[in-house]
């Protein structure tokens, strides 16, 4: 178990005592995850505590090893903060896959961590095997002295109820819109930027390449508008970008084998993202840039010719601003 304080990510050596503990995975740190911190952080409020989540490690590929993930531990930390949570208590899924509901209660919430309260959603699973649910999580708190808040299941603006699994398959098909309404912000990811053959700015549309880190989850092959984010000269940049998510003509064979040839689903897929930023002149060659999934503009097309190719990335560039200054405003 590694506790870290947020949101520096900084270990400590153990969790305030009395603390109220939102507990999850908290992939995507999405409307329902957000819901629960909340009521975590009110709860820690009003008893003059901290507020902390309690989660399981995506880094030791045990637990929910199939799914590609919707945020990285990182970003996951910095959403959890900006969520109310001031601690992360994390356990690499081997430590606690056989525990328990009882031992799960007792060894880790009681007499590890010294919990006042727990708060979960009410599909929260726990215990080996995954066997008990919030009704018995809530049962086991009362007998060892800590109090349970369960928050109801959250929905969206279309009465959709939000889950990490729901926002993950919209993702994987292209339904960036409808994802982000649950997540409560675009779906984005942070990646360097690769070294390819340029071949972009023989056409007049350079491009930067970028590839998720393995295991983080990438929309549908298409082309989107995208929000482009780093950081330039000491200040946040933003620009609006067309990106195109499939197999990248412009990185060069070398990268692509280098980067995508290890084990794993994201690689074996061999999928990069190649993203045209409008009205941007500069070098981003080995910085970390951040894009933001706005809207799906088309699938991938194989075009004939040079030509036909420079009037559609004009055109879905000319889609891709219109769509950011709708959001975001005039540039």
């Amino acid at each position: 178990m590694t506790i870290f304080s947020l949101p520096a990510g900084d270990a400590v050596e153990k969790l305030p005592t009395g603390a109220v503990v939102a507990l999850g995975y908290f992939d995507g740190v999405h409307l329902g995850h957000r819901a629960i911190i909340d009521t975590a952080r009110r709860e820690a409020e009003e008893r003059g505590a901290c507020s902390a989540v309690w989660m399981i490690s995506s880094r030791d590929g045990g637990y929910k090893k199939d799914s590609l993930e919707i945020t990285d531990e990182a970003e996951k930390y910095a959403l959890l903060y900006g969520a109310g949570a001031k601690y992360a208590v994390v356990h690499a899924f081997p430590e606690v896959r056989g525990l328990t509901g009882e031992e799960f209660v007792r060894l880790v919430l009681k007499d590890e961590l010294g919990v006042s309260c727990v708060v979960c959603g009410k599909n929260f699973r726990f215990g080996k095997g995954a066997s008990m649910d919030s009704d018995a999580l809530r049962m086991l708190c009362r007998d060892a002295g800590i109090d349970t808040v369960v928050v109801s299941h959250v929905t969206d603006e279309f009465g959709e109820t939000v889950s990490s699994t729901k926002i993950r398959r919209l993702i994987a098909d292209g339904e960036v819109e409808a994802a982000d309404l649950m997540l409560g912000r675009p779906y984005s990811f942070t990646s360097p930027v690769l070294e390819g053959k340029r071949l972009g700015r023989t056409i007049g549309f350079p491009t930067i390449n970028q590839i998720p880190k393995q295991g983080r989850l990438l929309p549908k092959n298409g082309v989107y508008a995208v929000c482009v984010e780093f950081f330039e000269g000491g200040m946040r940049k933003t620009y609006a970008g067309a990106a195109n998510v499939g197999v990248c003509p412009t990185v060069s064979a070398d990268v692509t084998d280098t980067v995508l040839t290890k084990e794993g689903v994201a690689c074996a897929e061999r999928r990069v993202c190649e993203t045209y930023i409008a009205d941007y002149e500069g070098e981003l060659y080995g910085r970390c840039v951040t894009l933001r999934f706005l809207r799906r503009l088309r699938d991938e097309v194989a075009f004939s010719d040079i030509s036909r190719l420079k009037e559609q990335i004009s055109r879905d560039a000319a889609a891709a601003v219109q769509i950011y200054n709708e959001i975001y405003g005039k540039q």
